[in-house]
């Protein structure tokens, strides 16, 4: 049986700080790819032939996969994933995007004209329930589930998914969760050496969700806020869906410790 680490790197949720990680512990054994086009997605089942290229590594990174998991008798695959508070997670988006990706010293528009011209491609974008999208796939030739999908069914195909993981991590809780990760996975990993280390941030305030939606409220006006959280419902239940378990996690942990 090979086992190997699978990191599901979604756009601005930290993965850039799991993946330093995962170089740093694993070397050449860590294998990164995305494809040429930044808008292409490889299927579970291509994600399988591009492990079973690569018998050397250890660990997989990719911003382009999606699930499901591919599982067979000869391969075992432990992912590692992220999650991140959707409309705060928007502010980094646009800071990434259209200041630090183009090198410049303020982005080249404003918060509200990004975000319009990403809603011009309704759910075919980064920052409309991407992370629904991203992990609700449940078709292994598949690179995400039919537009005709009822809401629920996506929102459940997700919830499902995070729930199959021994660990996951949130952005918010960043320290704890590459805490949970390394206790999950070093057992199979003896290498592995996950640590809160800080790569390509681009919003690096230090304040409260509360206090990141009011600045975002306040730049982009109250309509055009509604809409944003309106587009992001799924991804928000499923981030608070994450923080119950994740909490709950914590507290079995703490319970344990005192005892």
């Amino acid at each position: 049986m090979r086992d190997v680490l699978v990191h599901y790197h979604l756009f601005k949720n930290a993965g850039s700080s799991i993946d330093k990680c995962l170089e740093k512990s694993f070397a050449d054994r860590w294998h990164a790819f995305d494809p040429e086009s930044r808008n292409g997605i490889y299927t579970a089942n291509e994600l399988r032939a591009i492990i079973d290229a690569q018998p050397q590594a250890t660990a997989f990174s990719s911003h382009c996969i999606v699930p499901p998991i591919p599982r067979d008798e000869s391969l075992r695959i432990h992912p590692i994933v992220v999650l991140r508070e959707p409309i705060s997670r928007v502010y980094s988006a646009y800071t990434f995007e259209w200041k630090k990706q183009m090198g410049l010293d303020k982005p080249k528009g404003s918060l509200a004209e990004y975000i319009n011209m990403r809603f011009d491609k309704p759910r075919g974008n980064a920052i409309e329930e991407f992370q629904v999208i991203r992990l609700s796939c449940v078709d292994p030739d598949a690179v995400r589930v039919p537009v005709s999908t009822p809401d629920e069914t996506m929102f459940n195909n997700a919830c499902r998914f995070i729930d199959q993981l021994p660990a996951f991590g949130l952005v918010e809780a960043f320290t704890e969760s590459v805490d949970w990760l390394q206790a999950a996975y070093e057992d199979k990993f003896p290498g592995l050496d996950l640590k809160p280390v800080a790569v390509n941030v681009t919003d690096a305030k230090t304040s409260t969700l509360a206090e990141k939606h009011d600045r975002i409220r306040n730049e982009i006006g109250n309509e055009l806020f509604s809409d944003l959280v309106s587009r992001n419902r799924l991804d928000t239940r499923l981030y608070r869906y994450a923080v119950k378990r994740f909490r709950k996690r914590n507290a079995l942990e703490s319970l344990a410790k005192a005892s």
